[in-house]
C-alpha cells in the first residue's frame, strides 16, 4: 500500500516540475525553429500542470497521503489569514 502512495505521489511531483521548467524554457538560439519551440515548450508546461491539477482533485478523494497533505495545507492557508 505504501508503495501506491509514494508512486502516484512520484507522478505528481514529476508532472508539476516538468510543467514549470516546460513553462519557464526559453529557446537558446535563433534558428527558424525559434517560435515553434518556444510555442511547444509552452504546450507541454500546460499540459503537464493540467495533468497535475486533474490527477491530484481525483487523488486527494482517494489516497490518504494525499488527503492528509491536502487538509495540511487548508489548515496552514486558514491560519495565514
Amino acid at each position: 500500500m505504501i508503495k501506491i502512495h509514494l508512486i502516484r505521489i512520484a507522478i505528481l511531483i514529476s508532472f508539476f516540475t516538468v510543467g514549470m521548467l516546460g513553462i519557464f524554457a526559453i529557446p537558446m538560439d535563433d534558428s527558424a525553429t525559434w517560435y515553434s519551440d518556444l510555442f511547444l515548450s509552452k504546450l507541454l508546461g500546460g499540459t503537464c500542470i493540467w495533468i497535475f491539477y486533474r490527477l491530484y482533485k481525483v487523488w486527494k478523494r482517494t489516497d490518504s497521503w494525499i488527503r492528509a497533505y491536502d487538509k495540511w495545507n487548508d489548515k496552514q492557508v486558514k491560519s495565514q489569514k
